[in-house]
Parts: C-alpha cells; structure tokens; sequence
C-alpha cells in the first residue's frame, strides 16, 4: 500500500510544465524613423501552452494598440548562432491572427538564449539584455518596439496534477486514520 501511495505522489510531480504564464513590463515606442516619439509603458502577460508550443493569451494594452489575443499562435525559434556556453541565440517568433480587436493581426518577435532546439516556450522569458518584443501589423503599416524587462515565469498546475496530489496526501490520511483506529 505504501509504495502505491508513493508512486501515486511521484507521479503528481510533473516534470515540465505545460501551461506558463509570463508577465513583463515593457515600454513601447513607435518605430517612427525619426528620433523621439511617443512611448508607452504597460504589463504584458502570456499564457503559453509548451506541449504544443503556442501562445494562448496574450493580453497587452498601451496607448497605441490593445491586444487581446486569445487562440492558438505556434512559436517558432529560428537559429542565429552558438553562444560560447553551448546554449544558442534564437529569434523567437509568433503571429497572432486577429489579435487587435478591430480584427488587425499581430507579429510577435524576440530574439532569447536557450539551449540547442530547446522548447521556445520555456524561455520567453530569457530575452537578452537590450533586445525587445517587435509588434508588427500583419502589413506591417505600423510597428512598435517593446523594450523588454525580465519578468515573472508561473508555472500553471495543471488539474489532473492537483488531483493525483489530493489523492495521494486523502489515502495517506485514511490510512493513518484506519491505523489508529485499530489501536483504539
């Protein structure tokens, strides 16, 4: 019974998440061609699905556009070069369709270090000093630059996690219960 209870709570442990949400801060400023222009800084949250390497959320307002994205955007990393610890700088790239509510499609871009083909979804959040998120129109008539700060990374539990975990730490419970009142 005891090692049916241990398998069960090594089993609720999960190895890699599938559900992330990151949240940034990020300045944007409209990539005007001239020196100056208008800025804007707001939070920006992802939820990402990392099983099937796709945004599923994105929600950002600023002063130039707002995006409220829900759906499913693959992310996909393009290759640049090897960094000298082994770990590979990518430009990280998603396109959201309809993301801005008048019905205007988004390009997402990062450039971010991460290990050789490793999951782009793991790594949003390791955008390389002085690099930014590119929004773009799906024409691109207007883009943005958004400095990136590093933010924060949840891992998002998922239910069946929470379940197995539950009934796990129930049956131990019961059981030291049964136990106990047996010796009464």
């Amino acid at each position: 019974m005891k090692w049916i209870l241990i398998t069960m709570l090594f089993l609720s442990a999960q190895a890699e998440a599938t559900l992330i949400q990151y949240t940034f801060e990020v300045l944007t400023k409209e990539r005007t061609g001239t020196p100056g222009g208008a800025t804007d800084r707001a939070d920006m949250t992802l939820l990402v699905d990392a099983d099937s390497r796709q945004i599923t959320k994105l929600r950002y307002t600023t002063r130039f556009f707002d995006i409220d994205f829900q759906g499913g955007a693959d992310i996909t990393a393009q290759f640049r070069w090897l960094n000298q610890d082994g770990s590979g700088y990518y430009g990280i790239n998603s396109f959201m369709e309809g993301a801005v509510p008048d019905g205007t499609s988004i390009n997402m871009f990062l450039e971010a270090t991460m290990p050789i083909n490793g999951n782009p979804a793991h790594f949003l959040n390791n955008g390389t000093d002085g690099q930014h998120f590119i929004f773009s129109t799906e024409n691109h008539s207007n883009a943005y630059i958004g400095e990136w700060m590093p933010g924060e990374k949840i891992i998002v539990p998922e239910p069946a996690t929470l379940s197995l975990l539950g009934l796990g730490l129930g049956v131990i419970g019961l059981r030291r219960y049964s136990l106990r009142a047996k010796k009464h």
